[in-house]
C-alpha cells in the first residue's frame, strides 16, 4: 500500500475521538495513515509537540467533518494565538494554540507579526529553541 500524499492543501476530516470543532490556525496532528482514498484524519496537536498541519478551514465533527489543513513548514502560515506576540517570536503549542515560547523552549514557527490572545497572524516555520 502507498500512503496517501500531504500536498501544499490537504482535506482532512476530524478523528473520532474529536468532539469539538476545530478552528482556522489551530495545530494539528495526522492520526492514520491515510492511503488510496482514505481520509486524513486529524485531532489538535498535544501542548509541546510539534504540530505536522495547521487547520485554514474550520474542522466541524459534527457536521460534514471535512476542512482543510497545510503543511507546518509551509512558507507562512496563519496561526491562532494563545497569547500575546511580537515578531520574532518563536511559538511553541499550548492548548491547541501559538503561544510564545520561553527560554529553552523549542519553537516551531516565528511570528511574523504582532498580535494578542485569539489573533490570527503569519507565521513561518523555525524548529528553534528559544
Amino acid at each position: 500500500m502507498i500512503a496517501r500524499r500531504i500536498g501544499s492543501l490537504n482535506v482532512v476530516k476530524a478523528d473520532p475521538a474529536v468532539a469539538a470543532a476545530i478552528n482556522a490556525g489551530q495545530p494539528l496532528q495526522i492520526t492514520n495513515i491515510a492511503t488510496g482514498s482514505q481520509d486524513l484524519l486529524v485531532k489538535l496537536c498535544v501542548d509541546g509537540a510539534r504540530p505536522e498541519l495547521i487547520a485554514t478551514q474550520a474542522v466541524d465533527p459534527g457536521g460534514t467533518g471535512y476542512g482543510q489543513a497545510v503543511p507546518r513548514n509551509s512558507p507562512s502560515s496563519l496561526v491562532l494565538l494563545g497569547g500575546a506576540v511580537v515578531a520574532g517570536d518563536l511559538l511553541k503549542v499550548s492548548s491547541g494554540k501559538f503561544v510564545k515560547c520561553g527560554v529553552g523552549d523549542q519553537g516551531w514557527l516565528r511570528a511574523l507579526q504582532t498580535g494578542a490572545a485569539n489573533d490570527h497572524v503569519n507565521a513561518e516555520p523555525a524548529d528553534k529553541v528559544a
